[in-house]
């Protein structure tokens, strides 16, 4: 009886993506979060408030998510693990 080797596979998230595709796509990772960091250092100088700022990047990231990858808002929705953010909001809440 022969034995044979198992073929060993590299995990890759992106299928069928190039290398220089990878690089790119977390180069503009990268600058997004650099972004992120600059206006988040940008608004509490200008006094606005980071929840809205929070929520600006959020509706960015959607249409991002919604132009380039033609996924759209309501895959969120249907995806979204509630029982963990119900939990989580939970912990906030004080009783009287």
């Amino acid at each position: 009886m022969r034995m044979q080797k198992e073929e060993v596979r590299k995990p890759t998230s992106m299928k069928h993506a190039s290398e220089k595709d990878r690089l790119r796509f977390m180069r503009n990772v990268l600058l997004f979060v650099f972004a992120v960091r600059v206006s988040l250092f940008v608004a509490s100088f200008l006094s606005i408030p980071v929840s809205l700022m929070a929520v600006f990047g959020s509706l960015v990231l959607l249409g991002w998510r919604w132009a380039y990858l033609k996924i759209p808002p309501t895959d969120i929705i249907k995806k979204t693990p509630w029982y963990i953010i119900i939990f989580a909001f939970s912990m906030y809440l004080r009783t009287h």
